[in-house]
Parts: structure tokens; sequence; C-alpha cells
């Protein structure tokens, strides 16, 4: 094989604009992976937060026939895993709405940045005890139900 020294020049250039390539495209798919594994870990503890809302009211109407009960629910806030040096897990803020039809959380990019606008995660349980809506709560505040808040007053902490 009889090779000019620039068709060795060019052979080589031609590996490493492909390797380059080829790492872009590694470090683009764990970027993209490392998105939608978030993505999943705040949709699974969003669900499961809706999930203990819904039994945590379905609970406080079975006691409604109880004169005197008090139940706290702390609302826990989601977390993901933790960023580089910290050792402590990021914890996410997320809004919930409770009407007397359904339970409805939501997160988006106000409360973690690194969601895209078009990415907003809803998670929502129709509701089938009791009449009480709350409003304005959010991860990380606790909610009492108190003798008849489940039909009455209910009082967010």
């Amino acid at each position: 094989m009889d090779m000019k020294k620039g068709q060795l020049a060019l052979d080589f250039l031609i590996t490493i604009v492909l390797l380059l390539v080829f790492l872009q495209l590694v470090v683009s798919f764990s970027e993209n992976f490392l998105y939608n594994q978030e993505k999943t870990a705040i949709k699974l503890q969003a669900k499961s937060i809706v999930s203990e809302i819904d039994k945590t009211i379905k609970y406080a109407y079975a006691q409604e026939q109880s004169l005197d009960y008090s139940i706290r629910f702390d609302i826990p806030r989601i977390q993901i895993g933790s960023p580089p040096g910290s050792g402590q897990p990021a914890l996410i803020d997320c809004d919930i709405d409770i009407t007397s039809t359904d339970i409805t959380l939501t997160v988006n990019n106000t409360h973690y940045p690194q969601l895209s606008l078009s990415d907003t995660i809803v998670e929502t349980v129709p509701r089938i005890l009791g009449t009480q809506s709350f409003a304005n709560i959010h991860c990380g505040d606790t909610i009492v139900l108190e003798d008849t808040s489940v039909c009455g007053d209910g009082v967010i902490g």
C-alpha cells in the first residue's frame, strides 16, 4: 500500500472528527438519561404523596363518628439525588390542590428549574370521600384534620 502523507493526514483527521462526534453523542445521551431519571423519581414521589393525602382524608372521614380526633399529616417534600459535593438530597417544592372531587399535585420549572417549561408534572387522584377543599398547600406543609374538618373547617399549618 502506497499512501501519500496527505492521505494519511486526511484519514487521521476524519478519525478524530468521528471520535469527537461519538463522544458528543455519549455525553448527550448520559445527560438525557439523568434528566429522565430525575423526572421519573419526581413522578413516583408525587404519586406517593397524593396517595398518602387521599388515605389520610379517608381515615379522617372514617373517624368522623368520633367526637374528638385530630389528625396531622406532614406533607413530605420531593427528594432527588444530591447535587455534587453537597451530600444532601435536593428538596423540591410542589403545589397541592385538594378539591371536593380530586387531589392534584403539580411540580413545574418554578419548583425545579431543571424541568423544561413543557415538562410540568401533574399527579391527580379522584377523591371519593369528604367535601372539604384546601387551597394553597405546598410540599412541606402540615394538614390538620380535626373533629368535623373533613366536612367542616380544615387547618393548614
